[in-house]
């Protein structure tokens, strides 16, 4: 819900949907204030406010606009900025996840919860970035490559880069948000 919702502003160039004369909607993100569109948006008091549910997505200090029919709003101010909540990774499976070759490629799948969606914004819809890094200490000596969403939210597949050693830890980012370092034990 938001408060003093009047106000609104032509939009611009077009740069998000266009909506029906009595349409409400919400728009938030990072960059313009609009990049995800939320869900199923009512208006509880007239001009005043408005409850939307939030759509699938990932990152830190989103930014609103509300959009009333043909008007937008200007972005909200910088208190009101919201994030979702950080990945948690719990296993490291797979055949680079025990005894892998040291020239990479191995498949890894990653299994935790708030890992986000495959594709999120308002069409056209983007590939969510996934940077998965591993080693020992601090997780960070190696990045995995080709990493993709094999289940919205919840299992990433990813492939090893060359490396070498054991007990190597993990960690996960995504819309600028790292999990906390998963100590698997994986090893080369």
């Amino acid at each position: 819900a938001g408060t003093a919702l009047g106000g609104l502003v032509q939009p611009g160039s077009g740069a998000f949907p266009q909506l029906g004369l009595n349409d409400v909607a919400l728009y938030y993100g990072r960059n313009h204030g609009y990049e995800i569109r939320a869900l199923d948006c009512s208006v509880t008091r007239h001009h005043i406010e408005m409850v939307c549910t939030t759509a699938p997505g990932v990152g830190v200090n989103h930014l609103f606009r509300a959009a009333a029919g043909k008007q937008i709003s200007p972005k909200s101010a910088s208190s009101t900025q919201r994030s979702y909540k950080a990945p948690m990774i719990y296993s490291i499976r797979g055949p680079g996840a025990s005894d892998a070759s040291t020239t990479g490629g191995q498949e890894i799948i990653i299994t935790g919860t708030q890992l986000g969606p495959a594709n999120m914004g308002v069409a056209p819809y983007v590939a969510v970035p996934i940077k998965v890094e591993y080693g020992r200490g601090d997780a960070s000596r190696y990045v995995a490559k080709e990493c993709t969403m094999l289940e919205d939210h919840t299992r990433v597949r990813c492939l090893t880069a060359p490396g070498v050693g054991a007990k190597h830890s993990w960690k996960l980012t995504v819309g600028s948000q790292t999990s906390s370092i998963l100590h698997a034990g994986t090893n080369y």
